[in-house]
């Protein structure tokens, strides 16, 4: 009996039908029901068995927003299926195995979200996304598109083509104004046209993991918007990188896993993560002025990074996590000026060589009976794979709340004393 009543529940949740909701998800239908309700404002057939959409379907739907197929094995959408849905706002077909985007024809001035992802999409006619006058967001990502066009859409603000195989940006034909994310990681484009980002002026956030890049693109229309900049795993060089420093309002930036020299990091009050790491920066990024909101910055995994000057971290006042590991430092870094802040320390590898390592060599000799100089707030320190023989007695006075310490594949004669370390 209790098995019945789950079965009976589960069933419950799975079709839900009201006056204006009409949903049956995971109900194994093949075909759209005919019994749906004229007054239907929001369709739910996700997860079933359908695999064709017909022009009759959905005709007697006028007042419907929100349409969700997702999770079909769809192969066909007959044209004009949504010719009678001029209301209709949302459309999903996620998870399907269309090869072409649906006709639109009947929602081009109502459709305001649009999400087509992981199905088999290939080619998309030139006009396709021409007019559609409302439309704020375009989701068409682990398709197999090679290239895009994109028309006169004044209120579009996100567009995700990521996971494609787009060689070329999306091809812009009109002035976008309020397009404020691009999503177009893992695709094989080799490079941005130099006036791209003119068709943009209010972009903030740009990404592009795991392309061929081989430099920065030209932001200058969009220097004093742009916020977040992901484009790992490229082929970038340090042409064009001096953009950086002219970005005032950039908060985060991952630009790890190319072939960087250097960086400059200029005046901003938001940036709060840097990931430079596998690179092959040959110094720390230089930074011109104060970045009071920085709370993170990876630098691993760059050989030729060997020397850290004491003042630099003196501009990073809110620092708490610094990750150095698989450098040629040779010595801890001066953290004075963020030993109350920092939080998460990692210097793995770093070719460290110390015969007793002190607190004090974190502090440039400053004694931890200066509370300021106490790294209170440290819960991690990874010193594994480096040089040290020893531990000083007092060592872990200066982190009295570590609760995590790796000191592993060192060269230490003796264990240290982990008696001081809070319990």
């Amino acid at each position: 009996m209790a098995t019945l009543i789950l079965v009976i529940l589960t069933h419950i949740v799975k079709c839900v039908i009201s006056s204006q909701v009409y949903s049956r998800t995971e109900a194994n239908l093949t075909v759209v029901p005919i019994d749906i309700p004229l007054n239907t404002t929001h369709l739910h057939l996700m997860n079933n068995n359908i695999t064709e959409i017909f022009e009759t379907d959905f005709a007697h739907l006028s007042e419907l927003l929100e349409l969700s197929l997702g999770g079909n094995p769809l192969i066909s959408i007959h044209a004009n299926a949504f010719m009678n849905n001029s209301k209709m706002t949302h459309l999903y077909l996620n998870y399907t195995q269309i090869t072409r985007p649906p006709d639109l024809s009947g929602a081009r001035n109502s459709l305001v979200y649009l999400k087509v992802d992981n199905a088999n999409i290939r080619n998309i006619n030139d006009d396709y996304f021409t007019n559609v006058s409302n439309l704020d967001t375009i989701i068409m990502e682990y398709n197999e598109l090679k290239a895009v066009k994109i028309g006169n859409i004044g209120e579009i603000k996100y567009i995700y083509f990521s996971n494609n195989l787009l060689t070329t940006m999306p091809e812009l034909l009109a002035v976008l104004p309020k397009l404020l994310s691009m999503y177009l990681t893992n695709n094989q484009i080799a490079n941005v046209s130099f006036t791209y980002f003119n068709n943009t002026p209010s972009l903030q956030r740009l990404f592009m993991d795991n392309n061929w890049l081989t430099s920065l693109p030209n932001f200058e229309p969009v220097l004093l918007c742009i916020t977040h900049i992901y484009i790992r795993n490229n082929y970038l060089t340090s042409e064009n990188i001096e953009q950086i420093a002219a970005m005032p309002q950039l908060s985060d930036i991952l630009i790890e896993r190319n072939r960087l020299t250097n960086v400059t990091f200029g005046k901003s009050d938001t940036l709060w993560r840097m990931q430079v790491s596998n690179n092959q920066l040959t110094e720390m990024p230089t930074l011109t002025y104060m970045l009071p909101a920085l709370r993170q910055i990876h630098a691993q995994n760059n050989e030729h990074l060997s020397c850290i000057p004491p003042e630099y971290f003196n501009k990073t006042p809110s620092l708490t996590h610094l990750l150095l590991c698989n450098n040629n430092l040779y010595k801890v870094p001066n953290l004075t000026y963020c030993s109350d802040t920092l939080q998460y320390l990692d210097l793995y590898g770093t070719e460290l060589v110390y015969s007793e390592l002190h607190y004090e060599d974190f502090t440039l000799g400053q004694n931890f009976t200066n509370e300021s100089h106490i790294f209170y707030n440290l819960g991690y320190l990874r010193l594994s794979h480096n040089g040290i023989r020893t531990f000083s007695p007092s060592f872990f006075d200066g982190f009295p709340n570590l609760k995590k310490f790796d000191c592993e594949y060192n060269a230490l004669t003796e264990f240290p004393d982990l008696s001081r370390l809070s319990r």
